[in-house]
């Protein structure tokens, strides 16, 4: 429940943790993506603010995974995806949706 202070924690941990969307400038005008698979098989969450809906889900799918994403326009955003230890820039955004195929 959003109700309580101690029911938020789930909520930003899936948010920001395991699909991995966070906004990362003032204004919101930025924002990161670094999704964390796991061993799930499918996340998504999303959030609003004064500037429209952030979102972003990402599946299983047989040898990688389908990442795909929703921002604001006029805001700017870059993806990151994990490379064993090490988190790789993959691009920078300025389109408000988008969709990747990310394969190990």
């Amino acid at each position: 429940s959003h109700s309580h202070g101690w029911g938020t924690g789930p909520t930003d941990a899936l948010t920001s943790w395991i699909v991995g969307l966070t906004v990362t400038g003032t204004g919101r005008s930025t924002w990161g993506l670094a999704p964390q698979f796991g061993d799930l098989t499918h996340a998504e969450a999303g959030f609003s603010t004064p500037l429209g809906k952030f979102s972003s889900a990402w599946t299983w799918v047989q040898g990688g995974y389908t990442v795909s994403w929703g921002a604001p326009a006029g805001t700017v955003g870059t993806v990151w995806f994990s490379l064993g230890c090490r988190l790789i820039q993959i691009f920078l955004l300025r389109e408000e949706k988008k969709r990747s195929n990310w394969f190990m």
